[in-house]
């Protein structure tokens, strides 16, 4: 739980600054972004480090619909509607933000599981 707490407010602190200068998501969220999916993999339990790789993609998601609900959108429709096609531009436009946060969450949870492996 604290993993993806630290990763929620890394991300939503890139992304209202972000969205407080400009339109969109931008530089400030992506560099938040992975420093926070990073440093999940990095602080969390043992035990819980297998759900780091996958929390990225999941806490993206939330982020960019926090994103683009706080921000002012150029789509016009219903709420719903402005969205997901908010979520879909941001999926494909933030796709290297969102690779380079899960390799780095696997890259730190697979040199922590080697770790311990090799630890008595």
């Amino acid at each position: 739980m604290g993993a993806v707490t630290l990763a929620l407010v890394f991300g939503v602190l890139g992304a209202l600054i972000d969205v407080q200068t400009g339109r969109g998501l931008r530089t400030v969220f992506a560099v938040c972004f992975v420093l926070g999916s990073a440093l999940a993999a990095l602080l969390v339990h043992r035990e819980d480090i297998k759900a780091t790789v996958v929390m990225p993609p999941l806490t993206y998601c939330v982020l960019a619909l926090i994103g683009a609900g706080i921000g002012h959108s150029a789509v016009a429709g219903s709420f719903y509607k402005q969205q997901a096609l908010e979520l879909v531009s941001a999926l494909i436009t933030g796709a290297p933000v969102l690779y380079a946060a899960t390799g780095a969450a696997l890259i730190i949870a697979l040199t922590r599981a080697l770790r311990s492996a090799r630890q008595p």
